[in-house]
């Protein structure tokens, strides 16, 4: 079978109760082609990791091109290592977190974690499939910052947060009420939605902060929260103008005041 645009070959994976050689090998040239072209770079990537699902279905000697291709799309954390180069080694010991146990980053998410460590701000407007929220981790795994504020949406998506972040407790104290003080004694977490980040009373200093969601924080949105987020965003830019904003693919500009990107 001859792939001719990316819809078609989605399907084809989709439908596939077996994928043979010759179509794999077919499929496999076709995503070569995509990951060549910075303008379907996206695609190529979105058909490996659709390979790397029907992995089971894939036709056995065909796999080590698409282990090829899996790290030429720099999906670093779904890589074969028993077939690899020892330059693709060394590439793949690169994206291994330093910070989290057995935890790789695909390419895009290194990038991203190495301009956060050197204590730059990034916004990030990504699918889902992204792993954006992983980045938060990274920073709290690394310590690189004292006191952190972390806004999230919901209730359920902070407890979520808080669950995953309870390993660090002997290095942070894990803020979700405001009622809870700081502890003096070691670094804190403060996991608020933007409501409480506005009511809380016991912030002395922030080195760093995280809004989830970040587009909620325009005015042209049918949300009353809006406004509280942005009253939450401007208190938090008083204190630091280190933070990592995240949310879906969207088709808005969001305006930062210039002080807050230097």
């Amino acid at each position: 079978m001859t792939f001719q645009t990316t819809p078609e070959a989605i399907k084809f994976i989709s439908e596939s109760q077996f994928i043979d050689y010759d179509d794999s090998f077919s499929l496999s040239k076709y995503c070569s082609q995509l990951l060549r072209s910075k303008e379907h770079e996206r695609d190529g990537r979105d058909i490996v990791i659709r390979v790397r699902d029907a992995w089971s279905r894939l036709q056995e000697n065909t796999k080590p091109i698409w282990n090829d291709l899996t790290e030429a799309a720099g999906l670093y954390p779904y890589l074969d290592t028993q077939n690899l180069s020892t330059s693709a080694l060394l590439r793949y010991e690169y994206h291994k977190s330093p910070f989290m146990d057995d935890i790789f980053l695909h390419e895009e998410q290194q990038y991203l974690s190495v301009v956060l460590q050197s204590k730059k701000s990034v916004v990030v407007s990504a699918p889902t499939s992204f792993g954006k929220s992983l980045l938060i981790e990274e920073i709290v795994a690394s310590r690189l910052y004292k006191q952190i504020v972390i806004i999230q949406p919901t209730l359920a998506l902070l407890d979520e947060t808080r669950k995953k972040l309870l390993k660090y407790r002997e290095f942070y104290k894990i803020i979700v009420s405001t009622n809870q003080s700081p502890d003096e004694q070691k670094n804190n977490i403060f996991l608020f939605t933007g409501e409480r980040v506005v009511e809380y009373e016991h912030f002395e200093t922030v080195d760093f902060f995280v809004i989830d969601e970040f587009y909620k924080l325009s005015l042209n949105r049918d949300d009353d929260r809006a406004i509280a987020l942005n009253q939450a965003f401007n208190r938090l830019l008083k204190f630091t103008n280190k933070f990592y904003l995240l949310g879906p693919m969207i088709k808005i500009f969001l305006f930062l005041l210039r002080r807050s990107l230097i």
